[in-house]
């Protein structure tokens, strides 16, 4: 069972004209091991930078954080193999042209192959619907088409025990402002 664990982690930043830095986060103790989450809070409750915390995004200033023993400051390479993170602005992550050429870039260091690398984003595509979309530009897609064509490059790559979406349903009415869901190769290990 994979696990995420907060251990007395705080984040304080800098703030211009501040003699004391901002806590954005105060002794967080917690430990995740469900396989749906939601972190559901107010404007600037601090619910970006616990997500953030969890593949190393945001350091803890104090405390730790670890995602099945593999602490995201220390060992941040293999909590990045671990766990996938998907921005609230989905144009904020795909950087190519086309979903189908953001997918195979994500796939670029783990595959070296760029026939199997191809391969492998089709699979990623076809398995959340978007193989249609694919050769479409990024700037085409409604809100919702991005965000997945963004969660589709995080899934592509493997192993992958947990994925991090910061506001998926953000361009809905929807409140949920944060959830975690272990992707198939980590519900596979169960």
């Amino acid at each position: 069972m994979a696990t995420i664990s907060f251990r007395q982690a705080s984040v304080a930043v800098a703030v211009d004209n501040r003699p004391e830095p901002k806590s954005l986060l105060q002794d967080v103790t917690l430990e995740l091991t469900e396989q749906r989450i939601g972190v559901i809070g107010a404007n600037g409750s601090g619910k970006s930078t616990l997500l953030r915390m969890i593949n190393g995004l945001v350091q803890p200033t104090s405390g730790t954080v670890s995602v099945d023993g593999a602490d995201t400051v220390r060992a941040v390479r293999a909590v990045r193999r671990q766990v996938g993170f998907v921005f609230t602005d989905p144009l904020s992550q795909l950087v190519m042209p086309t979903g189908r050429e953001d997918v195979e870039l994500s796939l670029r260091r783990p595959v070296r192959n760029g026939a199997a690398r191809r391969l492998l984003a089709e699979a990623a595509l076809e398995r959340l619907g978007l193989l249609p979309l694919a050769d479409q530009s990024i700037y085409e897609l409604s809100g919702g088409e991005r965000q997945l064509m963004a969660l589709a490059a995080v899934l592509a790559v493997t192993p992958l025990s947990w994925s991090w979406m910061n506001r998926p349903r953000s361009w809905t009415s929807g409140t949920v402002n944060s959830c975690a869901a272990p992707s198939a190769a980590s519900t596979s290990r169960s």
